[in-house]
């Protein structure tokens, strides 16, 4: 062949395959001893997979991106909600509490009213540790009493630095200090090291220290804290960190707790509150479906959802229990559990099953199995 043909054919292949033309030898594929018609059949035979592999990648490109767009889409969307979501919330919880208060509320606010309230007083106990899962009404509930006791106490629930606490403790040395979801505080050594100086002192006198030459220090190196401080957390404590241990040891602990059941029975109350231009009706048809659609394997079911929910359903009337169905989370271990209950009305056979389909032990099955019950 001559060289204007062997171009060609190179130029055959460069528009073939753009992007792969210089990642292999396909100059090689070229025979000199064929016809110019002959060499083209065979290289477009031989480009034919390379090419449907390329079309293949940009469509799941394209599908990549599109559900990439829409994943933002749902989360610009969830972040519009959530300030309106929680106004909502709070509204919902007050119109309860007022009207006519659950024995479970009673049994899970009671106390953590009435703790609030000590610790406002700072008189012999300074300090409070709240800890228990998103949506179960914490810090509405803290909050609530401190305001309806006209309490004044600053506020702070964002992400600190064990510097930036003790500055803000220096600046607010005699008020009530309230912490809320400001869980990088409790893994930090230094943070949980001043917090315990600032909750508790064998004598009368908290004494808080920082050593540091970074101009960022506001306070003094050290001074004396006369407030007091309660913080709210969603993150259960690690029993592993024994500074940590020891602060909890030394303030007032609270634990709350919910079980589904306590969940779908305030869920059902909430929904008797009116909210926006939503029916009775079609507030108590979304609480039904929570009850029908969660179980004791949902881990993230709180009361926030129903709110959430009901703007899923005001959004749209025929794709919202598709919203609410892809934001349900199911603890995958204890769906197995109820599933084998069904299946097998032996014990000995479920552990069997079990040990067969997750590879965990007959002591984490009745673990599970006993927070189920």
């Amino acid at each position: 062949m001559k060289e204007k043909e062997v171009r060609q054919l190179s130029q055959l292949i460069k528009k073939e395959l753009p992007n792969d033309y210089d990642k292999g030898n396909w100059k090689d594929e070229i025979d000199n001893t064929l016809s110019v018609e002959e060499n083209r059949r065979i290289i477009l035979e031989k480009i034919k997979p390379f090419k449907e592999q390329n079309l293949d990648n940009i469509k799941k490109a394209d599908i990549k991106e599109s559900n990439l767009r829409a994943e933002a889409d749902r989360q610009t969307f969830l972040q519009n909600l959530e300030r309106e979501n929680e106004i909502e919330f709070i509204k919902s919880l007050d119109s309860i509490i007022k009207n006519k208060e659950t024995d479970v509320l009673k049994k899970y606010y009671d106390k953590l009213r009435n703790f609030t309230q000590i610790v406002a007083r700072k008189d012999g106990i300074y300090g409070m540790i709240v800890i228990g899962e998103n949506g179960i009404g914490k810090s509405y509930n803290v909050i609530r009493a401190l305001k309806e006791n006209k309490i004044p106490f600053v506020f702070f629930n964002n992400f600190l630095t064990p510097l930036e606490l003790y500055n803000i403790l220096y600046q607010n040395s005699n008020d009530l200090i309230l912490f809320d979801d400001t869980c990088n505080l409790l893994s930090n050594p230094i943070s949980i090291s001043i917090l315990k100086s600032a909750m508790f002192s064998n004598s009368e006198t908290r004494i808080l220290h920082y050593e540091t030459t970074s101009p960022k220090r506001t306070a003094p190196s050290s001074f004396i804290f006369k407030g007091a401080v309660i913080f709210l957390g969603n993150k259960p404590l690690d029993k592993g960190n024994e500074d940590l241990m020891a602060l909890r040891d030394r303030v007032l602990f609270i634990e709350l707790k919910m079980n589904y059941k306590e969940k779908i029975q305030i869920i059902f109350e909430l929904a008797k509150q009116p909210y926006k231009e939503l029916s009775e009706q079609e507030r108590i048809m979304i609480a039904n479906w929570i009850k029908d659609n969660c179980s004791i394997a949902t881990k993230n079911l709180s009361l926030r959802l129903f709110h959430l929910f009901m703007e899923f359903y005001r959004y749209s009337k025929d794709k919202w229990q598709d919203y609410a169905k892809a934001i349900l989370e199911e603890d995958e271990r204890i769906a197995i559990i109820r599933k084998l209950e069904k299946q097998y009305s032996s014990v000995q056979e479920q552990i069997k099953e079990w040990i067969n389909e997750t590879g965990l032990s007959k002591r984490t099955f009745f673990r599970l199995k006993i927070m189920i019950n």
